[in-house]
């Protein structure tokens, strides 16, 4: 057996721990990557790379504005643009109310018509012919929009009377957001339920904690804002035989999407087949329903 495979950690996440001198060519650590050889020479397939035959494009409208509602839209103009299929739009009733659950069990509507921050896709779906098509149809858009005020830093987000992201929650129902619960015991199955995100648990006493630990360290950490550069744009791809759905989703979770499918639109389960290629990147439990 080559040496160099018998010195290979069995836990690929401790391969740092060898000095590159230890390899006797790039990227030989012992242990190949299933996928490796697909990705690297260009055969793995993507969602974006899927093409259907007579497959129309959705395009999504975003947001100019880091915080903004859109008051009403006119999209006459952009339904009337040669090779558009058709608007949907955030009022219509088909649409309005309609939300995607994510991993988490919080909720987000399809088409809002709040922006929370600048490039957030909402209010408009145009569906064409073409990808270029659709997005030349959401420049021809006209939106009335209510520019909201917004705060950039941490701290004086914190302040009292500070701008709020999402002011509309704060008509939240009483109870609605969860500040103080905790469960009857610690193998108590009693969760609550929280408005937008999972709910918030709470045991024990804290400020006795405090009282008990022989020290107690109070410190500020903060973090400059980072990004990625994706490989892939979010996608999805939706073709309809009869009364059953094929899917192939840019998505982590394909039981989760399915069982969505199933709840918006009543299909039966073993009427939707989900694909999952190959992912240019993902970010934890978004769930990409609304792409496709």
């Amino acid at each position: 057996m080559d040496r160099t495979l018998m010195e290979m950690p069995s836990n690929p996440m401790e391969h740092d721990r060898f000095i590159p001198a230890s390899f006797h060519e790039v990227g030989k650590r012992g242990i190949r990557r299933i996928d490796g050889y697909r990705k690297a020479s260009g055969k793995a397939v993507y969602t974006r790379d899927i093409q259907l035959p007579g497959m129309l494009y959705a395009k999504f409208l975003t947001s100019p504005y880091p915080n903004a509602r859109i008051r009403g839209m006119d999209t006459r103009k952009a339904e009337a643009l040669l090779g558009v299929r058709g608007i949907l739009r955030y009022d219509d009733p088909e649409i309005r109310g309609k939300k995607i659950t994510s991993t988490q069990g919080s909720e987000e509507e399809v088409l809002s018509e709040y922006a929370y921050f600048q490039g957030q896709p909402l209010g408009a779906v145009a569906v064409a012919d073409t990808e270029d098509i659709a997005a030349e149809a959401l420049k021809l858009i006209e939106v009335d929009w209510e520019e909201r005020p917004f705060v950039l830093d941490q701290k004086e987000a914190l302040k009292q009377g500070a701008a709020l992201a999402r002011p509309q929650w704060s008509a939240a129902p009483k109870g609605t957001i969860v500040e103080n619960w905790a469960a009857q015991s610690e193998t108590s199955n009693e969760m609550p339920v929280s408005f937008g995100f999972g709910p918030v648990l709470r045991f024990g006493d804290i400020e006795q904690g405090f009282g008990e630990a022989e020290v107690v360290v109070e410190f500020t950490a903060r973090r400059t804002y980072h990004g990625c550069a994706d490989a892939e744009m979010l996608s999805g791809i939706t073709r309809w035989e009869g009364e059953c759905v094929e899917l192939w989703l840019h998505h982590q979770h394909p039981y989760e999407h399915k069982w969505t499918m199933h709840q918006w639109f009543g299909i039966p389960m073993n009427h939707i087949k989900i694909h999952s290629p190959y992912n240019g990147a993902m970010f934890g439990g978004w769930n990409w329903m609304d792409t496709a």
